[in-house]
């Protein structure tokens, strides 16, 4: 019997920072969907793409966690709903799932999909001192060396040519 290996975020130090899941023709549930991660502690805001103002749906001040709904307005996507959790929210909405806590089908939405998911390098090295002048001088390098060897195919796709 072959074993399986498992890999998970901490072991290859990644963090999550992104994920957002997308639920087709579900935005008339949303006040339902809102309701379930309330009782997880997240507080719910909407985000209207129109108007670029967020709406509160439920808060809890003593709530750690928030996500947000994204309000669509074109007619191919008006009637989904895409919820959205960032930074923390995410690395915790991970969690709850990871540890059998939550389970997407609470949802009771048969066909839902991760729309996005982010995934941040966690840097062994802490200094973050950076000179920002050798940054530069090594940006500036850097382009030289594309400028060059765009220079070179441009060279030898002419040659080509000719």
């Amino acid at each position: 019997m072959q074993k399986q290996l498992r890999i998970n975020f901490s072991d290859e130090k990644l963090n999550l920072d992104y994920l957002s899941f997308n639920l087709p023709s579900f935005r008339p549930h949303m006040l339902e969907v809102a309701e379930i991660f309330y009782k997880y502690g997240f507080n719910s805001l909407t985000f209207n793409l129109d108007t670029e103002k967020y709406s509160t749906i439920f808060y809890n001040k003593n709530f750690l966690h928030s996500l947000t709904f994204t309000l669509e307005t074109d007619s191919w996507n008006k009637d989904n709903l895409s919820i959205h959790f960032k930074s923390t929210n995410s690395r915790r909405i991970y969690f709850l799932i990871k540890e059998n806590i939550f389970s997407i089908s609470e949802l009771n939405c048969s066909n839902i999909s991760v729309s996005r998911i982010d995934i941040q390098y966690i840097r062994p090295n802490q200094n973050y001192e950076t000179n920002f002048i050798d940054f530069l001088t090594n940006l500036k390098k850097f382009f030289k060396l594309i400028s060059l060897v765009n220079q070179l195919l441009l060279v030898r796709m002419v040659n080509q040519l000719f």
